[in-house]
């Protein structure tokens, strides 16, 4: 069921006429792969308001199934975007009466090393299971990346205010699916 390999999908069992195709059916993890034939054919801006669904990921910041924006500005570099997410994000504030305090960029790599003290691009395996020994989680099989995930999620995003507008980019190689690599 979907293009990242990261992402685990639900699957559903299809009990209608056979002409339907096989029995065995995936929910949507992300509408990316398809917008991103759309933008290889030439369509131009686009945007996608969604509900995916995601298995596997839930918890104090994640639901199974949420409603997510899909954006693309054909000639935007990501500094570009994130100006005019920003601004969107502002003006719907606004609207429901919220102020913001100002947001803040950094790099995948800065984030890791200012809110845990880690290079995420050179810590070595046994690096990262230190910083999740606290943690109560089996980590034996998990990938590299896996652990890199469960540094974000149970001690990065962990220290995060609701109130906090925080951007972050240039995620590694491994770790973005069909984004565009940008050069280091």
């Amino acid at each position: 069921g979907n293009s990242d390999p990261n992402i685990d999908s639900f699957s559903s069992r299809y009990h209608g006429p056979p002409r339907g195709g096989p029995a065995l059916r995936w929910l949507r993890t992300s509408p990316e792969f398809f917008h991103k034939r759309l933008l290889a054919a030439g369509c131009g801006d686009l945007y996608e308001i969604a509900s995916v669904f995601r298995d596997g990921e839930c918890g104090a910041r994640h639901n199974p199934e949420f409603t997510l924006l899909e954006w693309y500005r054909v000639g935007f570099d990501h500094h570009q975007l994130m100006d005019e997410v920003e601004a969107l994000v502002r003006t719907l504030a606004a609207a429901f009466g919220r102020q913001l305090g100002s947001a803040e960029r950094l790099s995948y790599q800065q984030c890791y090393q200012r809110y845990v003290g880690i290079d995420p691009l050179t810590a070595s395996r046994e690096d990262l299971e230190q910083a999740l020994s606290d943690c109560t989680i089996n980590l034996e099989g998990l990938s590299r990346d896996d652990l890199l995930d469960l540094v974000r999620t149970h001690l990065i995003e962990a220290r995060w205010s609701d109130q906090q507008f925080l951007f972050i980019h240039d995620f590694p190689a491994s770790q973005a699916a069909l984004a565009r690599i940008h050069p280091t």
